[in-house]
């Protein structure tokens, strides 16, 4: 099942020159009409980008637009 992409969202907001990080409700807006599920599964996947502090996941998202460019017209596998 293909997913649309919101890229416009991966461009987030600059605070004192750092990118803002993005939280997997963001994902959620990023890949619409995924479910929570998937976006769970997703996060957990060993070659996705993300920051693990305690129980809370963070992207980066130069990384995730990295990883989105990678992974254009691919088939990924969530396991």
């Amino acid at each position: 099942m293909a997913y649309n992409v919101d890229s416009s969202i991966v461009e987030t907001d600059i605070i004192h020159g750092v990118e803002c990080l993005l939280t997997k409700n963001d994902l959620k807006k990023i890949f619409k009409g995924m479910s929570v599920d998937k976006i769970n599964k997703l996060v957990k996947q060993p070659d996705f980008p993300k920051i693990t502090i305690g129980r809370k996941i963070y992207i980066p998202p130069a990384a995730l637009r990295t990883w989105i460019e990678n992974y254009t017209c691919k088939n990924y596998t969530l396991y």
